[in-house]
């Protein structure tokens, strides 16, 4: 068999590497009680993973809670890899004060989720009865 014809072929492949996201960080913002309606108590945040899709959730005493407004935000950072800060807000009143928020983080690199849980310390303010 005589081949003709030489064909070369160029096999190009893109490798998208995962990185895993490290554990979470969360700062208390330590709120004034019945400041406002809605108060930012803490705020999570992770940077350095790869792909950028990541799921984050709040616990409060280990169990689900609602948020006011979804204020997770990922963000792209210049060496392909991303970060995401997410703020648990609602309404505060005293009887938060002591009670452990927990932020987890779930991503496709994780074999399980990752968690960070805080201790709230809320303050009382002069209008409220603490």
């Amino acid at each position: 068999m005589k081949l003709d014809k030489c064909v070369n072929v160029n096999i190009i492949l893109n490798i998208v590497s995962v990185v895993r996201p490290p554990a979470p960080s969360v700062t208390v913002t330590n709120p004034l009680a019945d400041e406002t309606p809605v108060s930012t108590l803490a705020t999570c945040s992770s940077s350095g993973f790869r792909p950028g899709t990541i799921d984050v959730t709040w616990l409060l005493e280990g169990g689900p809670t609602e948020l006011m407004t979804d204020t997770t935000t990922v963000t792209a950072l210049t060496d392909n890899k991303f970060a995401v800060t997410s703020e648990y807000r609602r309404a505060v009143s005293m009887i938060d004060n002591g009670k452990t928020l927990t932020c987890t983080l779930n991503h496709e690199t994780l074999d399980a989720p990752i968690s960070t849980p805080v201790t709230l310390n809320i303050l009382c303010n002069q209008t409220s009865f603490c």
